[in-house]
C-alpha cells in the first residue's frame, strides 16, 4: 500500500493551526516590549541629570539619547517613540554593538549576558548614564533600573546606590512605584 500524500486542504489546515499556536507567543513577546518601550520613555521624565554635562544639556533641550547596546528586543517600538513621541520628551536613538560609545548617551539598555553586561557596568562607572536592563537581578549587580514583567504589567527595581554614584536623581514619585529598591554599591 502507497503512503497517501496529505490533502492540500489538510496541509493548510495544519499549517494554520501551528501558526495559531506560534503567533500568540510571538505578540506577547512583541506586546511585553512595547510596555516596557513605553515605561522607558516615562521613566525618563523622572530622572534629573547634573548641570555641566552633555546629558544635562541634551535633557534642557527636552532631547535625550537612548543607546541600546547587545541584543535588542524591542524591534520598531523604540523606533515608534522615537518618530512619534507621547509626550514632550524627544529621544533620538542609537543601536550599538559594543559599550565603546556609550559615554556620548543619556540612557542605555543593557542587552547583555553577565560578564558582558558587567564589563559595560565598569565602562559607565562615573558617568551620569542611567542604565537599564530587564535581565533578572541586575539592579542588584549595580544596573541602575531593572524592568520587570509580571502580569502583563511592567514594574521595576531601583539600584539607588548605582543612581547616587552617577549622580542622578531621581523623582520621589518614581521612587514610591518601585517594586524593590537597592542599595547594593555597584
Amino acid at each position: 500500500m502507497a503512503n497517501k500524500l496529505p490533502l492540500p486542504g489538510t496541509l493548510l489546515a495544519a499549517l494554520l493551526a501551528a501558526l495559531l499556536v506560534i503567533l500568540p507567543a510571538r505578540a506577547e513577546v512583541i506586546a511585553e516590549y512595547e510596555l516596557k518601550a513605553a515605561v522607558i520613555y516615562r521613566l525618563a521624565s523622572y530622572v534629573e541629570w547634573p548641570d555641566g554635562l552633555a546629558a544635562a544639556s541634551a535633557r534642557k533641550r527636552d532631547t535625550l539619547t537612548l543607546c541600546v547596546v547587545g541584543h535588542d528586543p524591542f524591534g520598531p517600538a523604540l523606533d515608534a517613540l522615537v518618530e512619534h513621541p507621547p509626550g514632550v520628551l524627544r529621544l533620538t536613538l542609537r543601536r550599538l554593538a559594543a559599550t565603546e560609545a556609550v559615554r556620548n548617551c543619556d540612557l542605555v539598555w543593557l542587552g547583555l549576558e553577565d560578564i558582558a553586561l558587567a564589563r559595560a557596568l565598569e565602562t559607565l562607572r562615573g558617568t551620569s548614564v542611567l542604565t537599564l536592563t530587564d535581565g533578572a537581578g541586575a539592579a542588584r549587580r549595580g544596573v541602575m533600573i531593572e524592568l520587570l514583567l509580571e502580569q502583563r504589567r511592567v514594574h521595576f527595581a531601583i539600584n539607588l546606590k548605582a543612581i547616587q554614584h552617577a549622580r542622578l536623581n531621581l523623582s520621589s514619585k518614581l521612587l514610591r512605584l518601585a517594586r524593590a529598591i537597592y542599595q547594593e554599591t555597584p
